[in-house]
């Protein structure tokens, strides 16, 4: 199919150039940009610490990654809805393909983290991409079975819901001194215990643990609605533009206006952690929807495409392949003849261009990972 602005079925090439350009910040090129920094002597502490994820309260460039993962998730899902009922797949059908999706996300997750290896004290079940497939396959079967305003209606009690749970349970183990909440502290939240008493085979890391997932179908839902707004017919696409520019305009505000009760804590997804990573990635698709989709833009976003067809494979490879050792054998020499600041920035280049070339080899090929 040809894929053009107004495309009410297929594939969104904005869509696949956002995911891509996701992606890239995991396949190396944040590695990339450090080292590139230090290169040039000009090494700023607050742009890097944008590549690290915030210990507790707080926003970094960093914490945008998953969900925006996850809300394009819950774009393309209207688009795939649209294609399997085109072809006469039933509810029943399309239901199993959703479970079978969220499974085997789930599975290749858990592989993703060791999990072939019996280590069973330090196993992780609570993987990135296994809870984006549970928030995602929420998010689809709300899709299929309700309509725009009750999907509308069940995201804010979701939200307010959420947010009543973690503010006023507090951890039963906990002594909260005066002034503080049980959103103050990791060891205050009803999160952190459920996860260290009830949910230990999760293993929290640094997104967050299982419990957190409760927060991230609002996510998914996001995505699904925004979908949907695409699809629309009889919408000229400057208006549609404009409506998700607002719409992320309004989420901040909304965030902004809650966080004196409801601090932006990634670990545990809170509803104005929710709302503002919402907000970035609606507004992120409308740039890009608008250069690509409207203006027709697409020499440059070729680059992202790539990657984000295969957005899954590349997260799996890079578990079994070590590509900064390919990078050293390929660029080695080259890296070698340069000072030491500038070798590190040869490496680190040629690592995100090896596994573009491969993602490139793959598209050609049209070999994707699928689920």
């Amino acid at each position: 199919m040809t894929e053009t602005a107004g495309t009410t079925s297929g594939r969104l090439t904005s869509l696949d150039t956002l995911r891509g350009f996701d992606m890239l910040f995991i396949m190396g090129f944040t590695g990339f940009l450090t080292q590139f920094l230090t290169a040039l002597g000009c090494r700023a502490p607050w742009l890097e610490t944008q590549f690290q994820h915030v210990a507790w309260h707080g926003l970094r460039f960093e914490d945008t990654i998953f969900p925006l993962f996850l809300f394009l998730a819950g774009v393309s899902w209207p688009f795939s809805l649209a294609s399997a009922r085109g072809k006469g797949r039933t509810d029943g059908q399309i239901h199993r393909k959703i479970l079978f999706r969220m499974a085997a996300l789930v599975l290749l997750g858990w592989i993703h983290d060791n999990i072939l290896q019996f280590d069973w004290e330090h196993q992780r079940l609570a993987s990135v991409i296994g809870r984006i497939g549970i928030a995602w396959a929420v998010a689809a079967f709300l899709y299929m079975h309700t309509r725009v305003r009750t999907q509308v209606a069940l995201a804010a009690l979701f939200l307010v819901g959420y947010w009543a749970l973690i503010r006023f349970v507090p951890n039963p183990d906990a002594v909260i001194p005066p002034g503080m909440t049980p959103l103050s502290c990791r060891d205050y939240c009803i999160c952190g215990y459920m996860d260290r008493t009830f949910l230990t085979v999760c293993k929290p890391g640094f997104d967050g643990g299982a419990f957190a997932t409760l927060g991230m179908p609002v996510t998914a839902m996001f995505g699904a609605l925004t979908g949907w707004w695409l699809r629309r017919e009889g919408l000229g696409e400057g208006r549609k533009t404009l409506a998700m520019f607002a719409a992320a305009a309004a989420l901040a505000v909304l965030a902004v206006l809650w966080l004196p009760w409801c601090p932006n804590i990634k670990a545990i997804w809170t509803p104005t952690y929710a709302l503002v990573a919402g907000s970035i990635a609606l507004a992120l698709l409308a740039l890009f929807h608008w250069l690509v989709d409207v203006k027709g833009w697409r020499a440059w976003a070729y680059f992202g495409v790539v990657i984000g067809m295969n957005a899954i494979t590349i997260y799996m490879l890079q578990k079994f392949v070590s590509f900064p050792a390919m990078s050293k054998f390929f660029f080695g020499g080259v890296a070698s003849l340069c000072s030491p600041d500038v070798g590190k920035v040869v490496l680190a280049a040629g690592r995100v261009a090896i596994v573009w070339l491969l993602l490139l080899f793959f598209a050609r090929k049209r070999i994707f990972l699928k689920v």
